[in-house]
């Protein structure tokens, strides 16, 4: 599962919050990347993700990541 970080964080990939929706038990949340936009589900309904916030997007360290092209 892909994951938000603060800018910066090492081992992310950079990038803008676009779009934070609140969805019963968890958050959806879309980031512009250099790679285009990325779609994360996350259960940390209280964290303070804001639009237009600067973010990194963390991949896991283990497990299948699809990524497009």
């Amino acid at each position: 599962r892909l994951e938000l970080a603060k800018s910066g964080a090492a081992g992310t990939l950079p990038g803008m919050l676009e779009r934070v929706t609140y969805v019963g038990s968890d958050l959806e949340l879309v980031v512009k990347t250099e790679l285009g936009e990325v779609f994360i589900v996350s259960p940390d309904v209280d964290a303070p993700w804001e639009p237009g916030q600067k973010v990194g997007v963390k991949f896991p360290d283990k497990g299948p990541v699809l990524v497009g092209g």
